[in-house]
């Protein structure tokens, strides 16, 4: 598509939007009771955001990052902000509609996910650097989980207690991820080819796990009871809810996948599975992430057909990138502005701190295994994964006017890890590599440690 062309599709999915805008407060004044009853204008408001928003998303990359090397989705987040929350109405009509596709978009990228943690995979990581990814995940999670909460509990009230942990313990679950998309796609424009770059990518593999654990210990332990079985129970049943879930669709999906399925026939095998259990973990207050994790890496563990079936979905990886970012966006409740900055700024540092004490507590025996100077600056980047965790996160947090303000220092943290992802990432990648001044000056900001 030549750019006059792209140029004018943005401006038309800008207008299209706005238009949307428009028709929805006008079906608010004339057409109340009919969107109450959740006719087919509330769906068409709905898709008709969807529909815009991935237009204008996939259409804006292109532009966005010829012109000024930017490479992030963090527009994207700041878009299904901007458009669903602020539009007033846009909430109470689209939302409805909206969180069916969410929980979907939200299995998809964690099936896409689960299936990527077969044993193949992880043996690919090497044990070096799997210590190493162990290491960073476990002094951040000191720092980025048990510290803030440790603090809280020493500082303030049982009541205060009770009503902030769920948020700082969401921070810190965030905190923990790392995505290599944004790593694979920033290398590739400006032409590096560094083995710290690919050594920083197979980190991501070991990160992400590590934030799937802590979104595991934080739903099992936040299971409401159940009836007739004892209190201290309750978090084994949650773990056992989760994992028979999981495993139950992973395993009869699995054993299809053996008998060497068409592509037609295999999609339809996935997108049964996801769309089962995305909504069932959906309906049960259940992570949707976990249990398509928990079913993906089954199903890469029993049949080799998995790697195909990675491959048809990696074609839908852009999409759902997109929809998960956006979707994250639209979740955005307000609140008061000093508390959502507040958290917001203060997961930033905790974050940068403990990735940065992660990497300086590792010591190997031989010298050449130690990472390169600033590793932990190249596992900032949550991806669409981090964003389908933000998502199943909010989720679980109670619906009170209380935790809004939560909700929007967990979708803020989001932007800005997203955000700053790139600007880390871009200096660190120069500063690893002979990147030529053109594609230095690419980008207005460039990298603050150029003139060392």
């Amino acid at each position: 598509m030549s750019k006059r062309w792209k140029s004018t599709a943005v401006l038309m999915s800008v207008l299209i939007m706005m238009a949307w805008v428009e028709a929805a407060h006008a079906a608010d004044a004339g057409a109340a009771m009919v969107l109450a009853r959740g006719s087919t204008l509330q769906v068409l408001v709905g898709l008709g955001f969807v529909a815009c928003a991935t237009l204008l998303a996939y259409l804006s990359p292109g532009l966005l990052g010829r012109r000024s090397g930017v490479v992030t989705g963090a527009h994207y987040v700041a878009l299904g902000a901007l458009l669903v929350p602020v539009g007033g109405l846009l909430r109470d009509v689209a939302l409805p509609v909206l969180e069916p596709m969410m929980a979907l978009t939200v299995g998809a990228v964690a099936l896409s996910a689960g299936l990527r943690l077969s044993p193949a995979e992880l043996r690919e990581v090497g044990g070096a650097d799997l210590k190493l990814g162990a290491v960073i995940s476990a002094v951040g999670a000191l720092v980025m989980i048990a510290l803030p909460m440790a603090l809280l509990r020493w500082s303030a009230p049982p009541q205060i207690v009770d009503a902030w942990w769920p948020a700082l313990a969401a921070l810190g679950v965030l905190a923990l991820t790392a995505d290599d998309d944004q790593l694979q796609r920033l290398t590739s424009s400006l032409g590096v080819n560094a083995a710290a770059a690919s050594r920083a990518a197979r980190l991501t593999r070991v990160c992400m796990p590590a934030a799937l654990l802590g979104l595991l210990v934080f739903f099992t332990w936040r299971q409401a009871p159940v009836a007739g079985l004892p209190q201290n129970a309750t978090p084994l049943i949650g773990l056992a809810m989760h994992l028979g879930l999981g495993g139950l669709a992973g395993g009869l999906a699995g054993a299809l996948l053996q008998g060497r399925p068409d592509d037609d026939r295999m999609i339809s095998i996935a997108l049964g599975v996801g769309v089962t259990l995305s909504a069932v973990a959906w309906a049960a207050n259940l992570s949707v992430v976990l249990v398509n994790v928990i079913a993906g890496v089954i199903m890469a563990a029993m049949s080799s057909e998995s790697l195909r079936l990675t491959k048809v979905l990696d074609t839908m990886s852009a999409p759902l990138y997109v929809l998960t970012l956006f979707f994250a966006g639209t979740l955005w409740a307000g609140g008061s502005s000093a508390w959502v900055w507040g958290a917001a700024a203060s997961f930033v540092l905790l974050r940068y701190v403990g990735r940065m004490l992660g990497e300086v507590a590792y010591r190997p025996r031989l010298r050449g295994l130690r990472p390169e100077p600033g590793t932990h600056r190249a596992l900032w980047a949550p991806g669409a994964l981090g964003a389908a965790i933000v998502i199943d996160l909010i989720h679980a947090l109670p619906a009170e006017p209380a935790v809004a303000p939560m909700i929007s220092a967990l979708v803020l943290a989001l932007f800005l890890a997203d955000l700053l992802a790139w600007v880390f990432l871009r200096g660190w990648l120069i500063d690893i590599s002979e990147v030529d001044a053109e594609r230095r000056s690419h980008s207005p900001w460039g990298s603050w440690q150029e003139g060392r």
